[in-house]
């Protein structure tokens, strides 16, 4: 229901989770289906919680951020780290 109302409220920039899928694919369509204009789409919980950068951008759609904090900044050689996950984008 709150991601309705923020459609509703013309928001356009949302976060979602990108552990799980399924809910993301849910999250989008009741975006979408509130015809938000160019949404934006963010997902936390990349690498070190489970999710892969290459599965969530699948179901994200073409405005979508991946948000990687720890699978940089807790890697032994974070350059290293930023170069392997910014190439699943």
């Amino acid at each position: 229901r709150l991601i309705e109302i923020a459609a509703n409220l013309g928001l356009n920039h949302f976060i979602g989770p990108g552990t799980n899928l399924e809910d993301f694919k849910r999250f989008r369509e009741i975006v979408d289906s509130n015809i938000v204009k160019n949404p934006v789409y963010g997902s936390p919980g990349l690498i070190t919680q489970g999710g892969t950068i290459e599965d969530a951008a699948r179901v994200s759609g073409p405005r979508w951020h991946a948000i990687v904090g720890s699978g940089i900044y807790g890697a032994s050689d974070m350059r290293k780290a930023a170069i392997e996950h910014c190439s699943q984008i």
